[in-house]
This record gives C-alpha cells, sequence and structure tokens, in this order.
C-alpha cells in the first residue's frame, strides 16, 4: 500500500477518535478536507471525491472546495453526481461570476450544450460584461454549430476588450469557414493592428496573403513581425516562403543567412540555404561555406549530413561518401545517411554496396517495405529482374495495398516479357489507385509499343496528362502513340513539347528523330539520331533496351 494511502486511512481513524473523545455531533472538516487531498494524490479519485463531498457538507460555504469536490467528481465517472453537485453550487453562490463561468465550463465538457448556455447565459443577465463567461459562450455555440450566435458573441467581447486579438482572430476563421475570406481578413487585420507579433494571427494572415499570391501584402505582414521582434524564426521562415515563391532569390538568401545567423544548427533551415543556392546555380558557394563550417564544427552530423548532399548535388560522389561515412561514425543508425549512401553507391554503381546499406537500413525497421522497392531497383538495375521480383513479394506481404508495389511489379514483368502478368500487376496498382499517373502512362506506352491497343494506350495516357499536364515522358508517350498510328503531324506537336522539356533525354530524342524522318526531314533526323547516339557513349545510358542499336541501324539507312 503506498504511504500516502496508509497516511490519509490513519488521519480518518484519527479524526473518529478524536471526535468520539471531543463529541460525537462535532465533526472537524478540516480532517476530511486533509484526507481528500492525501486520497487524491494516491490516485484514488472515487475515495477523494466521497471524502471532499463530506467536507462540502460540514462547509456549504467553502467554494474553492465546493469547485474541487465537482472535478474530483468528474475524475471518479461520477458525472450524475457532478451535475447534482453543479445545481447546489450554482444555488448556494449565486451573486459571483466565477460560479457561472465554472459550470459553463463543467457543462460544455459533458457535452450538455443546452445546460451549458442556459447557465452562460444567466451569468450574463448578472455580469452583462463578464469577458470569461462570454468566451465560453462562444465555444458553446462554435460546438454546436451556431456561428451567427457564435460572432454576435464575439463582437460583444471586441466592445469590451478591443485590444483583445484572440477575439477577431476567432471572428476570421468563423467567416473562413463560411468561405468569407475578404471578411476574415479584415477580421485579421484588426488583430494584427492591436498585436502584430501574436503568431496565430499573422501566421494565418499571411497565409492568406500567399493563397492568392499578394506577396508584397504577405512581406508586408512578416516585416511587421520582425520590427518588434527581429529574431523571430516563426515570422522569417514564413517570410523566406514568400521570397522563394515570388522568386526574389536575393532577398531570400538574406533571410535564410539570418535564420542560419540565429540558429547554426538548424537542419531545415541549412538544407533550405542548400536548395536555395542550388536554385540559383551556387553549388559550390554553399560547398564552400559548409566546408568552413565543418571546420569550425567536425563533430557536428546536421553541418556535415547537408554538405554530403551539396557534395551530391555537384556529383562529387567521392567526397559524398566520405562524408556519410563520418556522419554514420557519429550516428550509426541515422536513416536519412543511410539512405543517402545508399543512393551515392546505386549512383556510381557500387551495388552490393548499396545492397549492405540497405539491408542495414532495412533492419532498422522491418516494417519499411519502401526500403525493399529500392533494393528491387538495384537487383534489375544489376540484371537481377527475378530477384527484384522476390523483393516485391516480400513487400506485398508487408503491405499488399500498397499501388506502387503493383506499379513495379509490372514493370519487372514487363521486362522479363511476361506480359500478361505484368498487365495483370498495372491493372491491380490503378485499381488501387485510379490516378495514378505513373502507372496510367507506363500501363498505356507498353501497350501502345507493343502494338496491343494503341487507341486504349493513348486514352490511359491523355488520362495520365489530365493529372499532370506536360509531364514530358507523358507527352512523349503520347506522340508516340499518334506515331503507331500514322497521324505524324499530331505525334510531332506531342513530341516536339517533350524534347524541348528534356532535350538530352535519349529515348524523346529518338522519337523525335523517327517522326522528323517520316515527315520527310531527314537532315533534322539524322541531328537528332546522332545527338541521341552520343547522349547514350557518353553517359552509357540507352533509356530503353535496345535503343542504341536501333540508332546504329537508322544511321546506316540514312547515311547511304
Amino acid at each position: 500500500m503506498k504511504r500516502s494511502v496508509i497516511l490519509y486511512l490513519m488521519l480518518i481513524f484519527s479524526v473518529s477518535c478524536s471526535a468520539t473523545q471531543a463529541t460525537k455531533e462535532y465533526e472537524n472538516p478540516y480532517f476530511f478536507y486533509a484526507a481528500c487531498k492525501y486520497a487524491a494524490k494516491s490516485g484514488d479519485a472515487l475515495s477523494a471525491f466521497q471524502l471532499c463531498e463530506k467536507t462540502i457538507q460540514l462547509v456549504p460555504e467553502a467554494f474553492d472546495i465546493y469547485k474541487e469536490t465537482i472535478l474530483l467528481a468528474l475524475h471518479a465517472k461520477k458525472k450524475d453526481a457532478a451535475v447534482k453537485l453543479i445545481e447546489k453550487f450554482i444555488k448556494n453562490f449565486p451573486d459571483r461570476s466565477e460560479t457561472y463561468f465554472f459550470a459553463t465550463k463543467v457543462y460544455k465538457n459533458l457535452n450538455k450544450l443546452e445546460e451549458a448556455e442556459k447557465v452562460a447565459l444567466k451569468g450574463l443577465e448578472k455580469f452583462p460584461e463578464d469577458e470569461k463567461i462570454l468566451s465560453q459562450l462562444v465555444d458553446i455555440y462554435l460546438k454546436s454549430n451556431e456561428a451567427e450566435k457564435a460572432k454576435e458573441t464575439l463582437n460583444r467581447i471586441a466592445k469590451i476588450s478591443p485590444e483583445n486579438p484572440r477575439v477577431y482572430y476567432t471572428l476570421a476563421r468563423i467567416y473562413l469557414f463560411q468561405n468569407n475570406k475578404e471578411e476574415a481578413i479584415k477580421q485579421l487585420k484588426k488583430a494584427f493592428k492591436v498585436a502584430p507579433t501574436y503568431r496565430p494571427v499573422f501566421v494565418l494572415l499571411g497565409e492568406l496573403y500567399l493563397q492568392d499570391r499578394n506577396f508584397e501584402e504577405a512581406e508586408q505582414v512578416y516585416l511587421k513581425v520582425l520590427e518588434k521582434d527581429p529574431k523571430n524564426l516563426e515570422a522569417l521562415n514564413r517570410l523566406f516562403q514568400v521570397y522563394v515563391q515570388a522568386d526574389w532569390f536575393t532577398k531570400a538568401e538574406n533571410v535564410i543567412n539570418k535564420i542560419v545567423e540565429i540558429d547554426p544548427n538548424n537542419k531545415d533551415a541549412l538544407l533550405k540555404k542548400f536548395l536555395l543556392y542550388l536554385k540559383e546555380n551556387k553549388g559550390e558557394e554553399i560547398i564552400q561555406e559548409l566546408e568552413e563550417l565543418s571546420k569550425h564544427e567536425p563533430d557536428n552530423p546536421t553541418v556535415l549530413s547537408i554538405l554530403g548532399m551539396a557534395y551530391e548535388s555537384a556529383r562529387k560522389f567521392k567526397k559524398a561518401k566520405e562524408i556519410y561515412l563520418k556522419v554514420l561514425e557519429l550516428e550509426p543508425n541515422n536513416r536519412d545517411i543511410l539512405e543517402r549512401l545508399a543512393e551515392v553507391f546505386t549512383k556510381t554503381e557500387e551495388y552490393e554496396k548499396a545492397l549492405d546499406v540497405l539491408n542495414k537500413l532495412y533492419s532498422l525497421d522491418p516494417k519499411d517495405y519502401r526500403i525493399l522497392l529500392i533494393m528491387a531497383d538495384i537487383e534489375n538495375k544489376m540484371g537481377n529482374t527475378a530477384a527484384a521480383l522476390s523483393y516485391i513479394q516480400e513487400a506485398k506481404n508487408i503491405n499488399e495495398n500498397d499501388p506502387t508495389i503493383y506499379f513495379f511489379e509490372g514493370i519487372y514483368y514487363e521486362k522479363l516479357d511476361q506480359w500478361e502478368k505484368a498487365e495483370k500487376a498495372f491493372q491491380k496498382a490503378l485499381e488501387l489507385r485510379p490516378r495514378f499517373p505513373d502507372a496510367l502512362n507506363y500501363y498505356g506506352y507498353s501497350l501502345i509499343i507493343r502494338n496491343i491497343d494503341i487507341d486504349k494506350g493513348i486514352e490511359l495516357v491523355k488520362k495520365a496528362l489530365e493529372i499532370v499536364p506536360d509531364n514530358p515522358a507523358y507527352l512523349d508517350s503520347l506522340g508516340w502513340g499518334y506515331f503507331k498510328k500514322k497521324e505524324y503531324k499530331k505525334a510531332h506537336k506531342y513530341i516536339m513539347k517533350a524534347y524541348k522539356k528534356l532535350p538530352d533525354d535519349p529515348i524523346i530524342t529518338e522519337h523525335l528523330a523517327e517522326v522528323e524522318e517520316a515527315l520527310g526531314n531527314i537532315d533534322t533526323a539524322l541531328k537528332l539520331y546522332k545527338k541521341a547516339l552520343e547522349f547514350i557513349e557518353k553517359t552509357g545510358d540507352e533509356g530503353e533496351p535496345g535503343l542504341k542499336e536501333r540508332i546504329l541501324q537508322k544511321l546506316k539507312q540514312l547515311e547511304r
């Protein structure tokens, strides 16, 4: 038995003895209250409630103990007893505003909204400007979906406390729920005027401006916050987001540098700076900065991780591997870095090392079937497509309802020329996710190149483009479908769009060459075939099996 329980039992016993010794009619409420407190502290809610209930029977004028007893009744799951006590509580203390606030709050938490409203309104008859009761009434109306009553009550509070930003913020949320963004912004402006650093207000106001691409307005919101609080990281991060979306990269750079200065170990800030510099073609600059920072903090895994990613993006894979391995010395189970290291090993075609890293990653979380999909992809790259399919089956055993698994299964079966199984897998992926653009395109393109059902293939690719318009791979697939139907002008239109987006893709380049050849533009076709061949020889990436051989045959035919 816990010591506190023993103490309050002994206390009760001593009370009964002392009461007997003094007078049978006399009972001391302080002893019962002390025992109540001991019981509550020991976790015995029921005993605590019973002891405090005895206390208020002896001293019904004890306002705070009355409140405490009601809460103990609720904690002891004695809701009916709590409700009866609330009724007595209101009768005993009708001239205190706290009575109506507390009773309203309890009724509200019990989801007795009608009773809560009645008590609040009764309290407001006596205390019409009590903000606490009015605030509870707002909550009641919001819970019961009575928006207009909630707005009316909030406006009453605003007249009493015009400097309270929460009132205008709540009004704004209601107007947004009613799809009245204009009025919501008006209310947020009022709140922002009285409390520019109140986070919920400046965040929502800035976000609404950003949604409408009112970049200048959003910028002014965050700059106003930073006037009052120059190191407000929330405002700085959101200002950075505004500048990036508006393509104001110089301003974005200044802000992200400020964030890093305030919080140099902030991985998110360093990553944002890294990505921004890449967007500005300043990859080397970020590498230099990170290298300098890593000299001062050689054992900082955050700095090293971002430096490794910078090397990786610059295709300095050897240095990236060195950095990632150093991070893993500091944090052997860093899953993000294990995944990045596996990716680098894959890019450098060190497939066995990549699989070793992925096996370690998988051992850390055997339910993460996504890792199995990466391992399947590596096996496929190594030419072990059957092994890739074994990983796919293992992934299905973990989650049979992920459409991505069936999508990759279809790709591998298609590569093995087991079309019936491939088609079944693609269909399963689309059954689980009908608007799966990659699956729609791959399945459609397969139907086209295999001459199985070109019209159906075209329709599937069109559906993919409805979801992701202007995707170059999808545009190429659609153009190739029209090429197969000998509709060369349509084919040229779509494949040219794809080529403009990906001019170095060997498949798209070869397809465009075929179309130009079909249209009689032989010189243009020759140039394109040569360009595709040059890319393949330079990178070793054919894009799809047999592409290099097809191009060589075409060049022989056209150069005769």
